[in-house]
């Protein structure tokens, strides 16, 4: 259930930002289908998850600014 929570928080701050998602424009049973897999891949991934090097310390280090 948290996968799902912090997918609804990530929908949140880009709605916030003023971005368009994919999702707005899904029927009601895509969406849930879209949760239902989301859900899947977390409990399947037992929570770990591995961070892209782009999104980690050393990217910044290395190229001095994410890309």
């Amino acid at each position: 259930m948290n996968a799902f929570i912090d997918v609804i928080r990530l929908e949140e701050a880009m709605r916030a930002e003023g971005k368009i998602i994919r999702r707005d424009f899904m029927s009601p049973e895509e969406r849930e289908w879209l949760d239902k897999d989301i859900e899947d891949s977390y409990f399947l991934a037992n929570g770990d998850y591995e961070v892209p090097y782009y999104e980690r310390g050393e990217w910044v280090k290395e190229f001095g600014q994410k890309p």
